[in-house]
């Protein structure tokens, strides 16, 4: 989108309050972490990962941001799967 800033995971930082860009980029972060790297991580670390993802969703929630967590998480999901992402 044109004039308007991005950050990482395609968020545009003028549509967002520093505090909801702030949840949404750790949200992209962990979401990196989890379904990067092709599944290597251990069952411990996916379970622990997976919760702070929800609660850091959580936080989204609250800010008025759900929509877009939604989004990125779908988007992480389905291309971890190798499914195209939907939106």
């Amino acid at each position: 989108m044109e004039g308007k800033p991005e950050t990482k995971g395609g968020l545009q930082q003028e549509s967002y309050t520093g505090l909801q860009l702030h949840f949404l980029n750790r949200l992209v972060h962990l979401l990196q972490l989890r379904y990067g790297d092709g599944g290597c991580l251990s069952p411990e670390t996916q379970r622990l990962l997976d919760r702070a993802i929800y609660s850091t969703y959580c936080d989204c929630l609250d800010l008025d941001v759900g929509k877009e967590a939604q989004r990125l998480i779908r988007r992480y999901y389905h291309t971890s799967k190798g499914e195209p992402a939907t939106n």
